[in-house]
């Protein structure tokens, strides 16, 4: 690949700039710069602390608020500890009596079920699931009143109140969490049905490789849409107290949220990066539970992978959540090409294979373009060759003849890059779609090599193969300018890109290598084609 003159125009542009600031561009006197500069980022500093704790303290104060009932009955009997666990096709709750809590939230589903996934491994210490509001000081330890396999219901009575706690599954990663109280006092009884959520906010050693922070999704019942990774977020788009239609914590390939099953809820949430924690609650309007009648309240919980289907089928918007940035126009097509083809191969591997042949055959015009314009030039050695011998002494004549020479054959010296160039969007898109796409997550290619498309080569086989492919397509390449600068180039860009590769997903370095593979084979044959023309 003929980098050479790309890198060099960018290399003397950045010099250009430099040189410019560091001895012709007027200086500002040194002290007054740095005062500016240290007053600056104090008012900053001040700005963001003072923005971020009153953030904090509002949502404490909010969470206070909830949990504050001056009417509240501590918990007379404990009963003891019962485990147990429900599940479906796609996840397996285990649960304690203790506070009727989920202690394990294990992804069973077919694709994902070898990645042995905990979801509950995001809750932050000392959290746990789920974390519903009671008449009582704290959720008691229950009893077990009735279980099946795919539910189960949590019971704890007194002389004056029955609280109930259901925990169902439904379809796929559905969850439906019931509390239901019940007066069986001679007073009325104040209750605010809510459901919290605790999670970390940022860990780089579970759920996935590329997705290190926990951010907070919600959308209000407007329908505007926000992903929030700070307190600043958080206080603006929520506020005091939003209505949302769903809100919740992003995971990258997988999300927990809680979505409004009739009517929007109130919400408020927080992001302490300092104290490691992503947190919301959802809660409902306050009600009244008059002697004798039951109240109850059900949240409807998603709580799995982010598979665009299933997110639309659990809540408008909900989709958004799978987001692959500004790339999402590109990245977006892709996926479906990439889903289409898996459909039928089985196997994603396969598919990014197949992908990467499409690609390569719609760009083919283009590129095309380019190979031949590096044929022509090979053709064109001799002449070169005698320029450089005839003007050796000139360089600035020398430069002049070689671009006039180029543009009577109609060749771009800098045609090299373009196949690179016009393949770097699809790169990034990729990039952005590995990292968000849950298709790709645990999706595997060769058994005991590429098991899973989302994580690095563990090997760096393709990282080799790659850096051996680039040596060999810059061969192809007709050499400008000397020995030594063809050399360093020759060498230099291969270990380059074979560093990047090396950090990124397989499933990425394979559409990579099977694109490099194609390249080298249209160059050959364009090269072919010319020579004998």
């Amino acid at each position: 690949m003929n980098n050479r003159n790309f890198i060099i125009a960018m290399i003397l542009s950045v010099a250009v700039m430099f040189i410019w600031s560091e001895f012709f561009a007027p200086k500002p006197d040194p002290a007054v710069a740095k005062q500016r500069q240290e007053q600056a980022e104090k008012a900053r500093q001040e700005s963001e602390n003072a923005r971020l704790a009153a953030a904090a303290a509002n949502a404490t104060k909010q969470e206070a608020a909830l949990s504050e009932n001056p009417n509240a009955i501590a918990p007379a009997e404990s009963f003891p500890e019962q485990k147990g666990s429900i599940s479906n096709d796609s996840l397996r709750l285990s649960y304690t009596t203790k506070g009727g809590k989920i202690t394990e939230s294990l992804i069973i589903k077919e694709e994902y079920a070898s990645k042995a996934v905990d979801l509950s491994a995001g809750l932050a210490g000392g959290g746990s699931f789920p974390e519903l509001s009671t008449v009582f000081s704290r959720e008691p330890d229950y009893e077990v009143e009735s279980s099946n396999p795919d539910s189960v219901t949590f019971r704890y009575a007194t002389e004056t109140v029955t609280e109930r706690k259901q925990i169902t599954l439904g379809r796929d990663f559905n969850v439906r969490i019931t509390k239901s109280i019940t007066n069986n006092g001679d007073s009325p009884i104040e209750w605010i049905p809510s459901i919290a959520f605790r999670s970390q906010f940022e860990n780089k050693d579970i759920l996935s490789a590329y997705n290190k922070k926990f951010t907070l999704v919600a959308q209000k019942d407007s329908g505007a849409f926000e992903e929030m990774d700070d307190s600043g977020d958080v206080s603006d788009f929520l506020g005091e107290s939003s209505r949302v239609n769903w809100i919740g914590v992003n995971y990258g390939y997988f999300i927990f949220a809680v979505i409004t099953p009739d009517k929007p809820l109130n919400a408020f949430g927080q992001i302490d990066s300092g104290k490691n924690l992503s947190a919301f609650t959802a809660f409902a309007d306050k009600v009244q539970i008059k002697p004798g009648e039951t109240v109850k309240q059900e949240f409807s919980v998603y709580y799995g992978t982010k598979e665009r289907e299933i997110l639309k089928r659990e809540a408008d918007g909900l989709e958004k959540t799978i987001s692959f940035g500004w790339t999402s126009f590109l990245a977006e097509p892709l996926l479906l090409c990439l889903n289409f083809f898996y459909s039928f191969l089985g196997n994603y591997g396969l598919a990014i294979i197949l992908l990467t042949i499409v690609v390569k055959l719609l760009l083919w015009p283009l590129s095309n373009a380019s190979y031949k314009s590096m044929s022509k030039m090979r053709t064109i050695q001799p002449k070169m060759k005698e320029l450089q011998e005839k003007y050796k002494n000139d360089k600035e004549t020398l430069n002049k003849e070689m671009m006039l020479l180029y543009q009577k054959e109609g060749i771009n010296p800098l045609g090299g890059c373009f196949p690179m160039f016009i393949q770097m969007p699809v790169y990034i898109a990729l990039y952005y779609m590995i990292q968000n796409a849950v298709e790709l997550y645990g999706a595997p290619f060769l058994p005991f090599w590429l098991t899973d498309l989302s994580e690095k080569d563990p090997f760096y086989i393709i990282p080799i193969l790659l850096g051996v492919l680039m040596l060999l397509q810059t061969k192809l390449n007709p050499q400008q300018g000397d020995n030594k600068q063809a050399k360093i180039m020759m060498y230099t860009m291969p270990i380059v890109f074979v560093w990047i590769s090396l950090l990124l997903p397989s499933g990425l370095t394979l559409y990579w290598l099977v694109n490099t593979l194609l390249g080298i084979a249209q160059q050959f044959y364009t090269n072919k084609k010319y020579q004998n023309a």
